[in-house]
């Protein structure tokens, strides 16, 4: 348990750090080779959680290689809109605009779906409900 509450803290003060940097306009790259395998594991796994780029040099290659993201998992307010449109509540103009950043990421993986030919009609996927479920 307390190592899931440190892992936890770790995760949101990494991912509060890279919001506030991608927000002055940096460009964040997490760049895990070389080290021991479990090092490689663990950058690659905090830029994917912080949805920033994660590129890998193999030494056999001449190229780098950027790895792509294998999963996304919401928190704050994207669990709280997931949860919103799960209990079949409808997002209004004001937190469309508000939380337009999030529901573009939730989109993005799939977690929530737009209409396009009623872009203010939002609902969840299959895929978001998973995320709800314990």
């Amino acid at each position: 348990m307390l190592l899931k509450n440190l892992l936890k803290i770790f995760l949101f003060y990494i991912d509060k750090l890279i919001y506030i940097t991608k927000k002055e306009g940096y460009i964040v790259i997490f760049y895990p080779t070389g080290g021991l395998k479990a090092h490689v594991i663990a950058s690659a796994i905090a830029g994917f959680l912080t949805n920033s780029s994660v590129y890998y040099i193999y030494e056999g290659f001449k190229d780098i290689a950027e790895l792509l993201p294998l999963f996304y998992i919401p928190k704050g307010n994207k669990i709280e809109i997931l949860q919103k449109l799960s209990s079949k509540q409808e997002i209004s103009e004001l937190e469309l605009e508000k939380f337009a950043e999030e529901i573009e990421r939730l989109v993005t993986y799939h977690l929530l779906y737009v209409d396009r030919n009623e872009i203010h009609k939002i609902n969840i996927t299959n895929k978001g409900l998973l995320f709800l479920e314990e």
